[in-house]
């Protein structure tokens, strides 16, 4: 996405504090709220949908990069879900909670892809925090809830290396001066590098799926063991 001049100019002051690593903007993160109370008790849960809401503000940047990827991540999820609802019971005896959060899931998708339409390059409309950090919560909300925080490695994993970008960037510019990548996060560094905001998305949502296909593929193996 292209921000405003106010942002950029905001952005170049952080530049300097954090060795070019801009602080998040709009990307894929943060409806969590409802979804997260239920699992409130439980302080490790918590902390990781909290970690994982945080982190996908920093997928920001790029024309469709937050949408795209973060649609990905919900199918998985809508898919673990339903299958989460046909193994949890016989036919009228199953548990809604699954089958409310595969159409709550398939409500999100809908608004995503709703969104991408209008957010592609060149963007006519931008998501900003409200939607990246609703998106990142949601993610995190259905890990909670179908028990499956581990496999955020991979279905969150594209977030994650871009958080990871930033950590790097910023621990590399405190202690040595030097910076690891042109640009953080690590959208940026391939921007500075003359990549098409197209070329970027579309890569990272290839990387995304492959992530995310791990991701099934390992629910599919240890929580189901091959069996639908």
């Amino acid at each position: 996405m292209s921000p405003p001049a106010s942002a950029t100019r905001f952005a170049g002051k952080l530049v300097a504090e954090r060795g070019r690593a801009p602080a998040g903007g709009a990307s894929a993160g943060d409806f969590g709220a409802g979804a997260l109370a239920t699992a409130a008790s439980n302080r490790r849960a918590t902390l990781r949908a909290v970690v994982k809401d945080d982190r996908g503000r920093d997928e920001h940047g790029v024309d469709g990069l937050a949408a795209g990827t973060s649609t990905i991540s919900l199918m998985t999820f809508v898919a673990i879900a339903v299958i989460s609802w046909i193994r949890s019971g016989d036919p009228g005896h199953r548990s809604n909670t699954y089958l409310d959060l595969a159409i709550f899931g398939a409500a999100l998708i809908g608004g995503t892809i709703g969104f991408l339409w209008f957010n592609a390059h060149p963007a006519e409309v931008f998501m900003g925090d409200t939607g990246a950090m609703a998106l990142g919560g949601a993610l995190a909300g259905f890990a909670v809830l179908t028990k499956t925080e581990v496999l955020l490695i991979f279905i969150g994993g594209i977030y994650a290396v871009v958080a990871l970008s930033v950590i790097i960037q910023v621990i590399s510019f405190k202690r040595t001066g030097k910076r690891v990548f042109l640009m953080a996060p690590i959208q940026h560094h391939f921007e500075m590098k003359a990549w098409s905001e197209t070329k970027i998305m579309v890569r990272f949502c290839i990387v995304c799926a492959i992530l995310c296909a791990i991701g099934f593929v390992l629910y599919y193996r240890y929580y189901l063991r091959f069996r639908l």
